[in-house]
């Protein structure tokens, strides 16, 4: 139904998913040091996964 049905049984490489978002997000600096990026990255994953 949702992006997450193509990971199912492999949980290895959702894993891998969510540690490259949380690295392109630290490190990325696409919204500045605000706590709005954070937000924005949890309602992303949030569309992403329902």
């Amino acid at each position: 139904m949702g992006f997450i049905d193509s990971f199912k049984g492999n949980e290895e490489s959702l894993l891998f998913f969510f540690l490259l978002l949380v690295i392109l997000f630290e490190k990325g600096d696409w919204f500045g040091d605000s706590d709005e990026s954070l937000l924005f990255f949890f309602l992303l994953l949030v569309i992403l996964f329902q």
